[in-house]
């Protein structure tokens, strides 16, 4: 919520009470590892953790052209609900694909069964 719990004025109530009982931090710092440090090239630019060149905005002031990099996959991140909740979608629109994929091959081989037997009637007679 924002809330500094080291704010005099967070810390007693006028009975002499804490006012807040727990701090749970749920920020995700350190969830993902930046231990690896790069330098930038003389275009500015640094290659991430994933490999990827990346451009450095250069507006940014580091005088010594270190950066720490990491790299997360994003699922890494979901909550199980949402996992299962895409798992499925993924699914779902995995079997929507193959039938695309077989209506449309179905149908390209009518057609050229249609057009073969149609060019070998032309051919005979």
């Amino acid at each position: 919520s924002g809330v500094d719990p080291a704010a005099a004025g967070l810390q007693k109530t006028s009975d002499g009470k804490p006012k807040i009982l727990d701090v749970i931090d749920c920020t995700g710092s350190g969830d993902v590892d930046t231990s690896k440090v790069v330098k930038a090239d003389a275009d500015g630019a640094i290659v991430g953790a994933s490999g990827a060149r990346l451009s450095v905005n250069p507006s940014w002031k580091n005088p010594s052209q270190e950066w720490r990099v990491g790299c997360k996959l994003v699922y890494e991140l979901f909550t199980d609900t949402l996992i299962s909740r895409l798992k499925v979608n993924t699914i779902f629109n995995a079997c929507i694909l193959k039938v695309l994929y077989h209506t449309q091959y179905q149908y390209f081989n009518e057609n050229l069964l249609s057009m073969t037997s149609e060019r070998k009637k032309k051919e005979m007679g």
